[in-house]
């Protein structure tokens, strides 16, 4: 199980988007959660900001799961807060 969360800020910045929103379909054991936290196309109808509490917590058996974070040090240092805070261990 892969749950492949990814975050954005301009629609120029959503690499493979074409390939990453065909993971799902072609691995049925494959989730994708993306947020845009800027400009985006007229078609983007997902989630908008920063990813929060909420949204982390829809990850499924996200206290048991390895986890990989990559990006920017605030953004990784936010989200193993916000892990932290759902007492996911270290």
């Amino acid at each position: 199980k892969i749950t492949l969360i990814f975050t954005y800020r301009n629609s120029e910045d959503y690499l493979f988007r074409g390939e990453l929103e065909a993971l799902p379909s072609k691995y049925p054991d494959c989730k994708l959660i993306v947020t845009a936290t800027g400009k985006v196309a007229s078609d983007w109808s997902g989630l908008r900001g920063r990813f929060t509490k909420d949204v982390l917590s829809t990850v499924p058996d996200l206290t048991t799961s390895r986890i990989h974070i990559c990006g920017p040090v605030p953004f990784m240092e936010d989200i193993k807060r916000i892990l932290s805070e759902l007492s996911v261990p270290k």
